[in-house]
């Protein structure tokens, strides 16, 4: 059982997530995701916390900000991001074209092909 007190709008604005609910649904869909650079795939990598809910300009995004590239967007325009193969255990050659789709279908769509 979780209480939660009633808070008034002022203390409410200033929560990224002001209730229970929105706050379980947001640690329910964060992933941590670990981007390699495409020479160089046996590095370590950087590992970025994201969301499922997150669309493909978000992911970059995200990418370009923990990177530190500046100006954010125009940085993230410009990143590529490519699936892991499992059958070579190494990176896919040729970026994803999913502008609009989202980071869960971006992980289904490779267990889908690793099970057909």
């Amino acid at each position: 059982i979780i209480l939660q007190r009633e808070l008034d709008p002022e203390e409410a604005k200033d929560l990224a997530y002001p209730s229970v609910d929105l706050y379980f649904k947001y640690v329910h869909s964060r992933r941590m995701v670990t981007f390699k650079r495409l020479e160089e795939p046996g590095e370590a990598g950087q590992q970025v916390e994201l969301r499922q809910d997150m669309n493909y300009v978000e992911v970059t995004g995200a990418l370009a900000a923990h990177l530190g590239l500046q100006p954010v967007e125009e940085a993230a325009e410009k990143l590529r991001l490519t699936q892991h193969s499992i059958y070579v255990h190494g990176p896919n050659r040729v970026p994803m074209k999913w502008r609009g789709v989202g980071l869960t279908n971006m992980f289904m769509n490779v267990s889908a092909r690793a099970h057909s």
